[in-house]
């Protein structure tokens, strides 16, 4: 892969955007290789983090328009091109059986800020910032944003971020509790995400994994529905040597040992 740099490492996937001279601008050359990095990820038994960040000056500008003026905006069948390349990475990252993270350092704009939001935690820099950039462009937010946008801004503030282009600094992402911590610089970044992801690690993949399905699938559940989501996730769990090695560690007044 030469658009997505890959580093796996004691249960952690760090996947890269690595076109820094376009601001990571997204082609749809690096939305396959993106998504197809998840995916491997995820069915990875090593793996239990992922982690998505971008390289150079920013995480990522959202899709590179320099394509539409060089083809003409008329030979891009956008459909095709949202469900092929794009949508993938949004239900890719959705359906993971491993936690993910956002490693945020300067802007990610467009569908990198449907990206962002997408993911399970984030870690940011004091200059990150989410710019939705779409109505500006006569769009509208696509990659899954607005579903993230609602599920994890609440309609009111998704209406402002998308519509208002009103964007969202690292401060705010910390304040409404979508940012775990915010950093000084790219070095303390990559420390911090790297703090989170040993928390993850040490707890029960079990639980974690199915722990992030319950909560995904509460979003559009009745109670009754999610009540038996529950029954169901949970004799799971109480079957999986997660369980037994958890209750013995407890008994035992030792940290449990998950493998």
């Amino acid at each position: 892969m030469t658009n997505v740099r890959i580093d796996t490492r004691n249960g952690v996937a760090s996947l890269t955007l690595n076109r820094p001279e376009r601001l990571n601008g997204f082609t749809d050359s690096l939305a396959l290789e993106l998504c197809d990095a998840i995916c491997d990820a995820s069915a990875s038994d090593d793996v239990r983090v992922l982690t998505i960040g971008g390289s150079g000056q920013a995480f990522s500008a959202g899709m590179d328009l320099s394509n539409l003026l060089r083809n003409g905006m008329e030979a891009v069948d956008i459909g095709r091109t949202l469900r092929r390349f794009y949508n993938p990475i949004a239900l890719a990252l959705t359906d993971a059986d491993c936690t993910t993270i956002c490693r945020l350092h300067g802007v990610a704009a467009g569908g990198a800020a449907s990206l962002a939001l997408s993911c399970d935690f984030m870690v940011v820099t004091k200059d990150a910032r989410l710019v939705s950039a779409f109505s500006r462009i006569g769009l509208v937010p696509d990659c899954g944003g607005t579903w993230a946008m609602v599920h994890k801004l609440g309609l009111v503030r998704a209406q402002r971020f998308a519509m208002l282009e009103e964007q969202i600094d690292a401060a705010e992402l910390k304040t409404i509790g979508l940012a775990i911590e915010v950093t000084e610089d790219r070095t303390e970044l990559d420390a911090a995400c790297a703090r989170l992801a040993d928390r993850l690690i040490t707890a029960s993949p079990v639980a974690v994994a199915s722990t992030r399905r319950a909560l995904a699938a509460a979003a559009h559940s009745s109670l009754a529905t999610q009540l038996e989501h529950e029954t169901q996730t949970q004799i799971h769990a109480v079957q999986s040597a997660d369980f037994a090695e958890g209750v013995t560690a407890f008994f035992e007044k030792r940290k449990p040992s998950f493998e």
